[in-house]
């Protein structure tokens, strides 16, 4: 399903290495201009894998990363479970925060 949704969001005849799904693609400048990366993901979500990949690269070329996977939930559970909107809510909050703190 994921690869058909992508099929829809890129390029005609593009694959997953575009630059609009794989910000590595273009090398890391682009990757280093923002201060600090947010990323978070459900366990039950079918793209967890890519969210874990995604983090294990941004650390591996250490550019800053605060990261989220939460037990079970599926892609999207904020819209439907309150309590885990909150969580969300939450650490976003947090980065915001701590990412204002760094710069300052």
């Amino acid at each position: 399903m994921a690869d058909a949704y992508w099929s829809l969001a890129l390029p005609f005849q593009a694959n997953r290495d575009h630059e609009f799904c794989n910000p590595f693609i273009s090398g890391f400048e682009r990757v280093r201009r923002l201060p600090r990366w947010f990323v978070k993901d459900d366990e039950g979500d079918p793209l967890i894998d890519r969210s874990k990949e995604f983090v294990r690269m941004l650390e591996l070329n250490k550019v800053p990363v605060v990261y989220r996977f939460y037990p079970g939930g599926f892609h999207g559970i904020e819209l439907e479970n309150k309590t885990a909107a909150l969580a969300f809510f939450h650490d976003v909050k947090n980065f915001i925060y701590i990412t204002q703190a760094a710069e300052d």
